[in-house]
């Protein structure tokens, strides 16, 4: 009875190797493209929730006999600036009868944090959290020539980006920079008075 020989051996094992490492290869990519795929879904969840949570602030001041502007932070700017803000689901602007308006100018980068709070859901409460999202309010007075409209831009972005957001009426160059690529994903709307 003949054993096999040591470069039997190594010959097998070599195209084992071979066989094998492009499997793990693409799993590990397949693994890499799934976890990506993961953040840009929930993140395009958080910044449209961003502006629905702005809509809903604007629902519930008219229909609580307010104007058009009485929703809008008091540092907005008019038609070409715009605010930085923040909202989620727990901020007391969104009761209806509240005087409290969206948090605007909130400060350093950990303000935008959206950490994991009470009942599973992201908010600013500060703590550890992958995401952040900001509000980007600008208002078109009517006063100033606009045409009394409200444009809300809510970027979250992820792993720390690198984003510019130097208040300076940059709207559209700041989308050309948010992309899944920078880790970055936005949602936009345009509010009419009503």
């Amino acid at each position: 009875m003949r054993g096999f020989s040591i470069g039997e051996v190594l010959l097998s094992v070599a195209v084992l190797i071979v066989g094998v490492l492009p499997v793990f290869a693409s799993l590990s990519k397949g693994y890499q493209v799934s976890v990506t795929d993961r953040r840009i879904i929930i993140g395009s969840g958080l910044a449209q929730e961003g502006v629905e949570l702005v809509q809903g602030v604007r629902n519930n001041r008219i229909l609580d006999g307010g104007t058009f502007e009485d929703w809008l932070p008091a540092n907005v700017g008019s038609q070409s600036s715009w605010s930085n803000c923040r909202i989620d689901i727990r901020d007391d602007a969104l009761d209806i009868g509240s005087t409290s308006r969206i948090t605007c100018g909130v400060g350093d980068e950990s303000g935008y944090r959206l950490s994991l709070g009470s009942g599973d859901f992201l908010e600013h409460a500060g703590g550890e959290g992958l995401y952040h999202r900001r509000i980007l309010l600008s208002y078109n007075d009517p006063d100033d020539g606009g045409d009394g409209t409200a444009r809300v831009l809510a970027v979250v972005y992820w792993n720390d980006a690198e984003l510019d957001f130097v208040n300076d009426g940059r709207f559209d160059g700041l989308k050309g920079d948010c992309t899944s690529k920078n880790e970055c994903v936005y949602a936009e709307s345009r509010l009419a008075p009503w």
